[in-house]
């Protein structure tokens, strides 16, 4: 459905919008908490622009948005119609930048097709968008082609790891209680060693498009290993790095088509097989 690539558009423009409104001594106002987690005015902000932006698109389209967002507990329903639209926000990824105004935090968005399903899983997202919130840059695909804007965007065809990076990300410890630190970092050692370099930036999604879905950057990164990942954080990623001509699996080489909407896996994101190939073994043989 094209007019959802508009829709994933003005959630993106009116976050920009209401985000830059916010005076940045206001930023980091913390508005709610929950298990533990805290929402800060500018989460808040950022997230009812983009329900604002779903209530325009429910009015116009007929349908309903059956959303799930990084800063709710619970479903939230936008709109009504006999067809709805399962999505996937997380309306501020990186919130710890914007609070301390270092320019770099995205808005993640996923869609399905609308459907009368009541349960979807991740292989039913077929639209994806990572809109940089600080420059005027919107990652976005259909599940056809990757763009950039108005351009397209292939993933690195970087083959050798020595000559690339990889993203890892250890923060995972704090929210999956049964492993600590030390058990992530184990399982990144043998991958510290096998790339030229390695890094870990705040505000993933940013992260996985510009660094990852970019055919031509040298050294390039190469891939991204994040485990016990929140779905906000890598479903419209994944449909964007896929249509880029990258891999994206589970740490046991299982596509995520088929992890339902209560799943937290451990994901690899890579720009190439070979690339992939290599992660995989190097996590086999550790």
């Amino acid at each position: 459905m094209e007019e959802l690539q508009k829709v994933g558009f003005d959630m993106i423009a009116e976050i920009r919008t209401q985000v830059a409104k916010i005076p940045k001594e206001e930023r980091g106002l913390i508005i709610k908490e929950k298990q533990g987690d805290e929402t800060s005015k500018i989460d808040q902000v950022a997230e009812d622009a983009a329900f604002q932006a779903l209530e325009r698109a429910s009015k116009r389209l007929g349908i309903r948005f059956h959303v799930y967002s990084e800063e709710q507990e619970s479903v939230k329903e936008i709109g009504q119609g006999k067809l709805k639209v399962f999505t996937i926000l997380d309306p501020l990824d990186g919130s710890m930048n914007a609070i301390s105004d270092i320019p770099f935090y995205s808005c993640i968005i996923a869609f399905t097709e609308p459907t009368e399903k009541d349960e979807v899983s991740i292989g039913d997202f077929k639209h994806g968008f990572v809109g940089d919130l600080v420059h005027d840059r919107v990652f976005h695909s259909d599940g056809k082609v990757a763009m950039l804007n108005t351009e397209r965007i292939f993933c690195s065809d970087e083959t050798d790891p020595m000559r690339s990076r990889i993203i890892l990300d250890s923060n995972t410890y704090k929210y999956d209680g049964a492993k600590s630190r030390e058990v992530y970092e184990s399982r990144f050692m043998p991958l510290r060693l096998g790339f030229l370099d390695y890094g870990r930036l705040y505000g993933a999604g940013l992260e996985l498009i510009t660094l990852v879905a970019q055919k031509g950057i040298k050294p390039a990164y190469t891939a991204y290993l994040c485990p016990f990942q929140k779905l906000d954080n890598i479903v419209g990623p994944k449909v964007i790095i896929e249509a880029a001509g990258g891999i994206v699996t589970d740490w046991e080489n299982k596509p995520l088509d088929d992890h339902d909407m209560s799943s937290r896996p451990d994901v690899i994101f890579s720009a190439n097989k070979k690339i992939h190939e290599f992660i995989l073994n190097r996590i086999r043989s550790h």
